[in-house]
C-alpha cells in the first residue's frame, strides 16, 4: 500500500473500500474526513485488533466516494456492504435496517407502507431514509 496515496485523500465525508491484491472489497467504512481516517489504519501506534491488523495485511488499493454529508456516507456505507459482503466488515445480530417507504403495485388501490426490507417483487420502493423523522415528512408530502 503507498502511503503517498493516503495523502492524497480528501479531508471531506465519504465512504473507503479497502482492496486486496484481486480488487475484491475486503473493507467498506464511513468517515468524516476521508484523509484522517484512512490513514489511522496505518499509523505505528495505533494497537489494533488482529482481525485489523490482519486486514491492514492483505490492503493493496484503496477506493473511495466522496459524499456530501455523513449522513449520506452512513446510507452508501450499509448499501455497499450488503452489496459486496466484505469478509472484514462485521456482521451485527441486531442489525438494523434503514426504513423504506413501499408502494404496491398491482393492486387495484396501491397501498402505502414502511418496510426495513426491500424484497424483489413487483412492488415500488423508496428509499433507504436515513431516519424515522425524514420518512415521516416524505409520507406526509405523498398523503397531501
Amino acid at each position: 500500500m503507498n502511503l503517498d496515496s493516503i495523502k492524497k485523500l480528501p479531508n471531506v465525508p465519504g465512504i473507503y473500500m479497502m482492496l486486496d491484491r484481486d480488487r475484491s472489497v475486503i473493507y467498506v467504512g464511513k468517515a468524516k474526513s476521508l484523509r484522517k481516517r484512512v490513514s489511522s489504519y496505518f499509523r505505528k501506534t495505533s494497537g489494533h485488533s488482529s482481525r485489523i491488523g490482519r486486514m491492514i495485511s492483505h490492503i493493496e488499493d484503496i477506493d473511495f466516494i466522496v459524499t456530501e454529508n455523513e449522513v449520506e456516507a452512513l446510507i452508501l456505507e450499509s448499501n455497499l456492504i450488503k452489496k459486496h459482503f466484505p469478509p472484514y466488515n462485521v456482521v451485527l445480530r441486531d442489525d438494523k435496517h434503514y426504513p423504506y417507504i413501499k408502494i404496491t403495485r398491482g393492486d387495484p388501490f396501491p397501498r402505502i407502507m414502511v418496510v426495513r426490507r426491500v424484497k424483489r417483487d413487483r412492488h415500488l420502493y423508496l428509499g433507504p431514509y436515513p431516519s424515522s423523522s425524514s420518512l415521516r415528512e416524505v409520507l406526509k408530502f405523498i398523503y397531501r
